[in-house]
Parts: structure tokens; C-alpha cells; sequence
């Protein structure tokens, strides 16, 4: 990696699940309908990141379905950005 293009970052903070956004519907590869996973990162100075957190399908639609996924308490991520 150039190190002036990308940079190496570490995010912590806590999933706004009442404020994801379902992006779609789009389809995979193997012909099932779904949607892209996107929930709010609030850190702890109140900023926001939006965090893209996978597919899910047209029957996880519905946060009820997905209980597993809802990631409770504070979460970090260390990933590179490109600047």
C-alpha cells in the first residue's frame, strides 16, 4: 500500500439498528432477492459512520428475523481508507 493513499484506521462506537437503511432490492448471483445492510456507527464523540454490514434476504428483511445479528454494545473496527 502507498502509504500517502491509504491509511490504516481504528473506529469504535455503538450500532443505531433503529436507523439502518436497506439498499435495494438487489439481487446475488445465485438469483436471490435481498438488500445491503446499512447501520449508523455512532462513536463516542457523537459522530457517525455508516457502516456497509453485509446482504441480508428478502426474508431477513425484518429486524425481528435477524436477532443474532443486532450487535449489542461497543464494537471496534480496525480497516484501511483510501484518502
Amino acid at each position: 500500500m502507498d502509504e500517502y493513499e491509504y491509511r490504516r484506521i481504528r473506529v469504535t462506537g455503538h450500532f443505531l439498528h433503529d436507523q439502518e437503511i436497506l439498499l435495494g432490492p438487489r439481487t446475488r448471483g445465485d438469483g436471490v432477492s435481498g438488500y445491503f445492510l446499512i447501520t449508523p456507527l455512532e462513536r463516542e464523540d457523537g459522530s457517525r459512520i455508516l457502516v456497509k454490514r453485509g446482504w441480508v434476504s428478502r426474508e431477513k428483511k425484518d429486524q425481528a428475523t435477524r436477532g443474532a445479528g443486532l450487535t449489542e454494545g461497543t464494537v471496534m473496527f480496525a480497516l484501511s481508507i483510501k484518502i
